[in-house]
């Protein structure tokens, strides 16, 4: 009699193969309700969810492989991804912790391909990680302007209600906003990281060559159809 763990598995394996995605995802859920101590079902499950853009899943399944393995890559790549994902969605502080916790879940992720020596992981890991930083780059310029906005609406009320009369109020409300500007820190340069050396504009659709250099896809494929290829 085959093992039904197995049968399951292989099932499973060749609907993903054929991108039968949601098929996929069944069959490693209900392998679950057989066995659920493997962390490459969890993982799968994760991958799958990654494909049908259902973040809170991959957190879910991502979280368990690694409290069944610890050492599991991918897991951490895969949480670190679906916490900064399903942060997108939330305001404030808060968003940005998460992003930052999910930052520190990819770095981990590159950490133990270095340590485990699996270096045809670096690549991917190094992508995420680029697209990562972008995300809480400009989720930290969202923040600083909703403070600031936030700031000055909020004072708007009380400077109304105390002044004498209108014109002291506009006075007021002029100098407040002389002061926010003050204050308001200088515009951060974009990291190096996040901009394309071909055109030093910030890379969208980041691609690694052999070299260890990052560039925007579009623009590197441009280069190469006009120059050929130089790594």
């Amino acid at each position: 009699e085959k093992d039904p763990f197995a049968v399951l598995k292989s099932q499973a394996d060749n609907l993903f193969q054929i991108n039968d995605i949601q098929g996929a995802l069944q069959k490693y859920k209900d392998i679950l309700e057989i066995d659920r101590t493997k962390a490459n079902i969890f993982m799968n499950i994760a991958i799958c969810s990654k494909k049908l853009q259902d973040w809170e899943e991959v957190l879910t399944n991502s979280d368990m492989a690694i409290s069944l393995d610890d050492t599991y890559i991918k897991s951490y790549k895969l949480r670190g991804e679906a916490k900064i994902e399903t942060a997108k969605a939330m305001d404030g502080q808060e968003a940005l912790d998460k992003m930052k916790d999910g930052l520190k879940d990819i770095t981990k992720a590159k950490a133990l391909c270095k340590g485990q020596k699996k270096e045809s992981f670096e690549d991917e890991i190094t992508h995420s990680l680029l697209v990562a930083k972008k995300i809480i780059y400009y989720k930290e310029k969202e923040f600083q302007n909703t403070m600031r906005i936030d700031l000055n609406e909020y004072l708007q009320e009380p400077i109304d209600k105390y002044s004498e009369n209108q014109k002291e109020s506009e006075e007021l409300k002029k100098e407040l906003n002389e002061f926010l500007t003050a204050i308001e820190p200088e515009e951060k340069k974009v990291p190096e990281f996040l901009t394309c050396p071909l055109t030093t504009e910030i890379i969208n659709k980041p691609i690694l060559l052999s070299s260890g250099n990052t560039y925007e896809k579009r623009s590197i494929e441009k280069y190469f159809a006009e120059n050929g290829y130089k790594d």
